[in-house]
């Protein structure tokens, strides 16, 4: 990393928010989103490791990506009924990684009054946790906003795609029904003729 989080200063940090922010301006899916996001909280805020939930269609939270957390990979158990509250993702990575790590900092993925997921940041020293008054852990909490204004506008965009496919349907309906009206009235013509 070209700075840690014991050398920040403002405009590094104005930087390192303005980079990120236009990199995943251009990312298309929610899980480039989730893991350039816990690429720059690796190099920014420098946890020992991170886990990325998201909301998922059916309501619960599914991990979608993680850097340094090698048991939430391999479990099963995931996406649970108890997974239904950013609060205790912090609490279930501690559980799952057999209290490796020995503190952890949980933040949602909320824009526009919309919850997308959490971030949990974990940390086998404790001492190493950013404090409220750090540059770094605001850096992350800005890295952690940017994130999810850019889940926000992937989710605006699959809404206009749905919608504009159903609007396209239904006007390719009308269409559709008169090619029928038009073919069953000749259909008709023809086996009138016939008799």
């Amino acid at each position: 990393a070209w700075f840690t989080y014991h050398a920040f200063v403002p405009a590094e940090a104005i930087k390192a928010l303005v980079r990120f922010a236009r990199t995943v301006s251009n990312a298309d899916l929610t899980r480039d989103v989730t893991a350039l996001l816990a690429e720059a909280l690796t190099e920014h805020v420098c946890p020992s490791g991170i886990a990325i939930f998201v909301l998922e269609e059916h309501g619960l939270l599914g991990l979608a990506t993680q850097r340094k957390i090698p048991e939430l990979a391999q479990s099963d158990t995931l996406k649970t009924p108890e997974l239904d509250e950013v609060g205790q993702l912090g609490d279930y990575v501690l559980q799952a990684t057999k209290n490796r790590f020995k503190a952890q900092l949980t933040r949602p993925l909320v824009a526009g009054a919309n919850l997308f997921g959490g971030v949990v940041l974990c940390y086998e020293d404790a001492s190493k946790v950013p404090n409220n008054a750090s540059m770094a852990l605001d850096v992350g909490e800005g890295l952690i906003d940017l994130a999810a204004l850019a889940l926000e506008n992937d989710a605006h965009v699959a809404q206009l795609e749905r919608q504009y496919a159903e609007l396209h349907a239904q006007q390719e309906m009308p269409i559709r029904t008169e090619k029928l009206r038009a073919l069953g009235q000749m259909a008709a013509g023809v086996s009138h003729d016939v008799r």
